[in-house]
């Protein structure tokens, strides 16, 4: 009797033991006891995290004859219509690299012969090509496809050299003005995305702003292409890199998505007042990434034109509504 009744007084103790621990301690942990989460101020982007590919517009041009190079401008010279890049003076030249006898091969005659190699138009100089110039010119990217960007490598070769062959690639002209990118996201994420909207793109030497000129469904993929005139350093020399797509980035109330709820078809949340009490309250959202939404904080203007009183910094609103 006295083992038992020593049993039953160790299974009563670790009963309230574990009862405290699921009332005070788990709590405290994971937050499921609180009905409430007070709002602060701060901003919410929307993003991607994907590879782009780089689309100018850009002329190469072909040794018009064979001979020694004598160089002028050096790697990324904005040149101005009517300059002179080089000049080839008449003889024989070595045997061409396999990188550049690659590149001649891919351009399958899109360079253009010249013999003066004067310039017809302002741009940027530059002596690295990989090939890639008339699949990636700006009319033929709706044509491109997500699978094609499994055939490229950005390796774009280096075209200075002490002679070159007639019709050998050489250098080529690019157009900083207006210039284009282009990448692949998933159907989920097209939200994020209008055309005519600003974006901002983050790539390894810098952000530059950009505007969206196409989204096409490709189905698994869509396509997202961007159209810039903000000049980045090596635009004209590499073809894709790592890159950051801020699709949005707005400052404001934020507001976790679970606490948001319709009353009467008005969006809003029930802030608790000093009696403890809930009371409904519209709020007017700026953006939403899924999770959390950023909305005005003291007032904001209606369809009407009316200004509302709305959600603040610091309010205590219920998590949950029913």
């Amino acid at each position: 009797m006295k083992k038992n009744k020593k049993a039953i007084i160790i299974l009563y103790i670790l009963i309230l033991a574990g009862l405290s621990i699921a009332i005070y301690a788990v709590p405290k942990v994971t937050g499921a006891l609180t009905p409430t989460v007070i709002v602060e101020y701060g901003s919410l982007q929307t993003t991607d995290e994907v590879t782009v590919y780089f689309s100018r517009y850009e002329t190469v041009y072909a040794a018009g004859q064979s001979g020694s190079l004598n160089y002028y401008v050096s790697q990324d010279t904005q040149i101005r219509k009517g300059a002179k890049v080089l000049s080839v003076s008449q003889g024989t030249a070595a045997e061409p690299s396999k990188d550049i006898s690659a590149v001649t091969k891919s351009l399958s005659g899109a360079a253009v012969s010249s013999l003066d190699y004067a310039m017809p138009a302002n741009g940027s100089i530059s002596f690295f090509a990989d090939g890639y110039e008339p699949m990636f010119a700006p009319e033929n990217l709706l044509a491109l496809s997500f699978g094609d960007m499994k055939k490229v490598s950005d390796e774009p070769v280096n075209l200075t050299r002490e002679t070159a062959n007639r019709g050998e690639p050489l250098f080529k002209l690019c157009d900083y003005t207006k210039w284009y990118i282009t990448t692949w996201i998933l159907p989920g994420d097209t939200y994020k995305y209008e055309v005519g909207n600003r974006v901002q793109v983050a790539l390894p030497d810098g952000t530059i702003p950009a505007t969206v000129t196409a989204l096409e469904d490709e189905g698994d993929e869509w396509q997202l292409i961007l159209e810039t005139n903000r000049y980045y350093d090596g635009f004209s020399t590499v073809r894709s890199a790592d890159a950051t797509i801020i699709a949005s980035d707005y400052s404001g109330v934020i507001i976790p998505n679970e606490c948001i709820t319709t009353v009467d078809e008005q969006t809003g949340v029930y802030i608790k007042d000093k009696k403890g009490e809930y009371n409904f309250t519209p709020i007017k959202i700026i953006t939403s990434d899924g999770t959390n939404s950023v909305a005005y904080s003291g007032t904001y203007t209606d369809s009407e034109g009316k200004t509302v009183g709305t959600i603040d910094i610091y309010d205590e609103i219920l998590r949950k509504p029913l």
